[in-house]
């Protein structure tokens, strides 16, 4: 007996789910709803994939800046190592002339 009402249920379920779509399917504030719906996730998707974006952007900026930082304090040590090489040859030291020693020059490379 249960196993009959439950083929019964299944059919029942079925034919009505036939009969409703065929006699008009889903409604239209039903169609809108699912629309809007996809428009959100694509919209929340491409939101996500600006946000990864921006963090690439921020970490290659970073290294950037790191680059940046490694090369002043090289160019430093240049001029520290030719300085002291001139004080050993008995020369006058030649000051860096990057803004911060010569007002002229404008911008401070030292900072």
């Amino acid at each position: 007996m249960g196993k009959k009402l439950l083929f019964l249920v299944i059919l029942g379920v079925f034919t009505l789910g036939t009969v409703v779509v065929s006699c008009g399917g889903p409604s239209k504030e039903l169609i809108a709803y699912y629309e809007a719906k996809v428009q959100k996730q694509q919209a929340e998707d491409e939101y996500n994939r600006l946000l990864d974006l921006n963090a690439q952007y921020k970490d290659e900026l970073q290294q950037e800046i790191q680059t940046l930082k490694d090369v002043k304090e090289k160019h430093k040590e240049i001029h520290a190592k030719r300085n002291e090489e001139e004080e050993k040859r008995g020369k006058e030291i030649t000051p860096l002339l990057h803004g911060k020693e010569d007002p002229e020059a404008g911008i401070d490379w030292l900072k």
